[in-house]
């Protein structure tokens, strides 16, 4: 506990007030705010009614009014003809001779009416919140909710109504972030955990992963002040509370989303993890599923207080692949398990509600899914991805292809086919190569293999699946092996 002084300038003088004067002072204060403002705002609307409703007047008589004006040899004389004819003031004539004879056809005189009818109702509602001291606190009571809405975090305070019978004990047990910070990390696994700093810059693993355990399908450095969103392949997001996430040893397993929300499914897996913050919500979050869906919605749908919830809707036998911010100047880039690649503009899909499906981004074949789907660099002048795609087969054979044979076109295609395989093959893993990084190999016994994207050949043959890497037989995971920080 600690003991302070607060000091405020209230009512023109010094004074050393309690939390709970502090508060009404600070509810008087914006009920003034909301005052003052809806009197300007109702002062505003008041003009622009004014101003319309002297359009009302002559636009039905438009023919009347343009001969009063030819048949003025002044400006002056034509204001004066028009107030005199149809008992305008002073505003309304000026505001008619300034009116451009474009805005005088049907459709913009339906919208002059339109608009009068929005700007009567918008005056009865500041009216009544101008004549009432309570609507002027429902609206600061809205409007603190909002903030609390968009800048929820849990209170790390405890408020009784009293001290008699007060256990001061139960805070001593509270567990809190404090200085809690680390890096997040989601295992290939589907798992995650949070590993402190120095552990994890300093472990080994992270470079050159020697179990499964340290591979790495992505990673983001938190601290009490952020919020971090962690996002499953059923579609769901769990808002991570730094308070509960015990920290553990980097070759360590971490939790499975149903031990962080036991509501969710014992099978479901962790995909990827994101911190969002309020200058991110008017960005957009692009969602990519394996049965070839793609979906846009923007980030402030997210910011909603609850600790679980549906990121987005899903099929039953469809799951979430990848979840990243959107950035425009990208196109986007979808792989299939039967070597086919598609690359399309993201403009191309339109934002939709947190709990929708999406729209087709790849076409597939029977027994396909899409394995590799995300943002990447198209060449400036030709609109073609820059670098290889490489693939990965679990019998261990491995290949680049050239980028540019993969044409831009639109979604809900098939795309080019890159790779031929045969039944009895599979692409377990699949990425496009702009700088040299490390792809982590672990085969069914559980042993782990690094290979550098440099050493896969390059191939342009599409029936050829590429060189035999002997470390990679029976491979059952394959990752690039996120060590940046």
């Amino acid at each position: 506990s600690m003991s302070y002084n607060i000091m405020v300038i209230a009512e023109g003088r010094p004074q050393q007030l309690g939390l709970i004067p502090i508060l009404r002072y600070y509810v008087e204060h914006q009920r003034n705010v909301v005052l003052r403002r809806t009197k300007f705002d109702l002062n505003n609307n008041k003009k622009r009614a004014h101003i319309l409703e002297g359009y009302s007047l002559i636009l039905g008589n438009i023919d009347e009014v343009i001969a009063i004006i030819k048949g003025s040899r002044t400006r002056t004389e034509a204001k004066e003809g028009l107030i005199s004819r149809f008992e305008l003031s002073d505003k309304q004539a000026d505001a008619i001779l300034d009116l451009k004879l474009a805005n005088i056809t049907k459709l913009e005189i339906d919208k002059v009416n339109t608009e009068l009818v929005e700007i009567n109702k918008k005056i009865r509602e500041f009216e009544k919140i101008v004549n009432s001291k309570a609507e002027q606190l429902k609206v600061v009571k809205q409007e603190i909710l909002e903030l609390r809405n968009k800048y929820r975090v849990k209170r790390l305070t405890t408020i009784v109504d009293t001290f008699d019978n007060f256990d001061s004990t139960q805070l001593a047990v509270t567990n809190n972030a404090g200085d809690k910070r680390g890096y997040v990390v989601c295992g290939v696994k589907g798992d995650i955990k949070l590993v402190g700093n120095v552990q994890f810059l300093n472990n080994p693993g992270r470079t050159k992963p020697k179990k499964i355990q340290d591979m790495i399908k992505c990673q983001v450095f938190t601290d009490p002040s952020k919020q971090s969103f962690a996002f499953t392949d059923l579609g769901n997001c769990i808002k991570l509370d730094l308070s509960q996430m015990v920290e553990v040893r980097p070759g360590e397993d971490g939790a499975m989303p149903n031990a962080v929300a036991s509501q969710l499914d014992t099978k479901e897996k962790f995909i990827k993890v994101l911190i969002l913050t309020p200058e991110d919500e008017n960005k957009n979050l692009v969602f990519y599923t394996q049965n070839g869906m793609i979906k846009k919605t923007q980030v402030s749908e997210y910011f909603i207080n609850r600790q679980v919830f549906e990121a987005i809707t899903l099929k039953d036998d469809d799951k979430v692949i990848n979840v990243e911010l959107e950035d425009e100047s990208k196109g986007v880039l979808e792989i299939a398990s039967n070597g086919y690649c598609l690359v399309y503009m993201p403009t191309e899909v339109n934002p939709t509600g947190r709990r929708t499906a999406g729209v087709a981004g790849m076409k597939l074949d029977k027994n396909s899914r899409v394995i590799c789907a995300k943002q990447i660099i198209l060449d400036d002048i030709e609109n073609i991805p820059v670098g290889e795609v490489l693939f990965v087969c679990k019998t261990g054979y491995a290949k680049r292809a050239y980028g540019y044979e993969i044409n831009l076109t639109k979604r809900a295609n098939k795309g080019t086919e890159m790779i031929r395989v045969d039944n009895n093959e599979e692409i377990i893993y699949s990425d496009i190569v702009t700088n040299a990084f490390d792809v982590a190999i672990a085969d069914e016994n559980g042993n782990v293999n690094v290979v550098n994207s440099e050493d896969i050949g390059i191939d342009r043959h599409v029936r050829r699946k590429g060189q035999a890497l002997a470390i990679a037989l029976n491979a059952v995971y394959a990752i690039k092996q996120d060590s940046e920080v």
